[in-house]
């Protein structure tokens, strides 16, 4: 099962993850987090796990290119590109083999649909995005926060991205279309679960959320993955 944490910049993303991760290692769960990681795991070594945590931009070589591309006001089409070339490796190296496991990915092509001002259809046919729409998501947790809040998160943030979406404006823009009708519509035609956890309270309280959102889904699918879901 994939699922993935989609969300505005300063939005708690990353407390969604470690609170799944949480989750799932109080199932007794064996959990790898690859966040931050610049190599890949060999496959025999992937496979000892039952869940896997990754992200997106990675942090390999294409990962390094696209965050430097983020940086600075560029070609769009070149920037999706290096987008879709980065999702690329991480699902043959990652998301397709742990299929039957369970992958948690911060960040994904859904993302791009939100972020990168590329035509639609032009941007789902770059090889990457494709081959994520081939492999959807089962649940989708969408972190959400008022921008004022993410952008008062970010400026805490001893390491700054600098990235050309951390500015009021495309960040309201972009939370403008994760709270759409297009957005919950391509979720939905997916055949993924959109579930939103408000993550303007304390961690502890997007915990909670996060715990019951995550508690209903394998109550109700009862598969995938070993240690009693």
């Amino acid at each position: 099962m994939l699922i993935v944490i989609e969300g505005i910049d300063g939005s708690g993303k990353s407390v969604v993850v470690g609170a799944s991760r949480a989750f799932f290692e109080r199932h007794g769960l064996r959990v790898l987090d690859l966040r931050g990681k610049t190599r890949y795991p060999e496959e025999k070594l992937l496979l000892h796990y039952d869940a896997v945590l990754c992200g997106e931009p990675t942090h390999t070589t294409l990962g390094r290119d696209v965050r430097a591309l983020v940086q600075a006001e560029g070609d769009v089409l070149r920037m999706a590109r290096a987008f879709s070339a980065d999702r690329k490796q991480l699902f043959e190296r990652v998301v397709i083999p742990m299929r039957g496991k369970l992958v948690v990915e911060e960040r994904s092509f859904l993302s791009s649909v939100v972020y990168q001002a590329v035509p639609r259809e032009k941007l789902l046919a770059l090889p990457g995005n494709a081959l994520a729409v081939r492999y959807p998501p089962a649940l989708v947790l969408l972190a959400d926060c008022p921008v004022r809040l993410a952008l008062e998160r970010l400026a805490l943030r001893e390491k700054k991205d600098r990235a050309v979406f951390e500015k009021a404006g495309p960040l309201q823009k972009a939370r403008d279309r994760y709270l759409g009708e297009d957005f919950s519509g391509l979720v939905g035609r997916l055949g993924a679960k959109l579930i939103k956890i408000d993550t303007s309270g304390s961690i502890a309280e997007t915990d909670e959320q996060c715990v019951r959102a995550l508690s209903s889904v394998f109550k109700d699918t009862r598969r995938t993955a070993p240690g009693g879901f």
